[in-house]
């Protein structure tokens, strides 16, 4: 529904190309596709279905969600009400540049396989490696490599159901997925978004 991808707009393009034929754009013209469409979106409201398998979670939870900028809040219908407020971050850190390479890219979908690094990066993990529909602006499914000391995990998100409100689009869909190094899988969360509305004015005084 938000913003799918907060990438830093300063990227190293680099090419791997596994299929025939010259590529139109580079990463940086897919990355800044995804990036113009986010940026369209002020403000979010939804309703939203939760289905997870995930042993720290219940199996069936309702939300109401607001959003703004970085400001968030989630209402908790049930199973166990409860309200949420992530404030404004004063301090978001030091930017951090990505090296991106196109993997690969479908003429007949428009989609690109874009997998990212972070510049200078010695070791394979981490890394992330993102399906992008460049006509719609977003990213349609993301795999995340992530290793801390000696533990690897992948996580795979899949957004689905798009839709274009008010001239942007948006998922109503997503479903994460995680496997830990031995491929055994861990856990399946499905998202479910419904009565989604962008920019409609919503006041600072909602995340207080």
């Amino acid at each position: 529904v938000q913003t799918q991808s907060a990438s830093n707009p300063s990227l190293i393009a680099t090419f791997n190309i596994t299929t025939s034929g010259a590529v139109p754009f580079t990463a940086d013209d897919v990355i800044a596709r995804v990036i113009a469409n986010d940026q369209l979106i002020q403000d979010v409201m939804a309703d939203i279905t939760v289905v997870s398998n995930a042993e720290w979670m219940p199996p069936n939870t309702q939300l109401k969600l607001w959003e703004k900028g970085d400001k968030q809040k989630i209402q908790v219908i049930s199973p166990n009400p409860g309200v949420y407020i992530r404030e404004a971050s004063e301090n978001n850190g030091t930017p951090v540049n990505m090296a991106r390479s196109i993997l690969s890219f479908d003429v007949v979908t428009n989609v690109y396989t874009i997998k990212s690094v972070q510049e200078g990066q010695a070791e394979e993990h981490p890394y992330e490696i993102e399906n992008i529909d460049y006509a719609k602006g977003v990213i349609i499914k993301s795999e995340h490599y992530l290793k801390e000391g000696n533990y690897v995990c992948l996580v795979i998100r899949e957004y689905t159901n798009f839709a274009n409100i008010n001239g942007i689009w948006g998922f109503q869909s997503m479903t994460e997925t995680m496997y830990d190094g031995a491929g055994t899988l861990t856990y399946t969360t499905a998202h479910t978004y419904s009565n989604i509305q962008y920019n409609t004015g919503i006041s600072d005084g909602e995340f207080e």
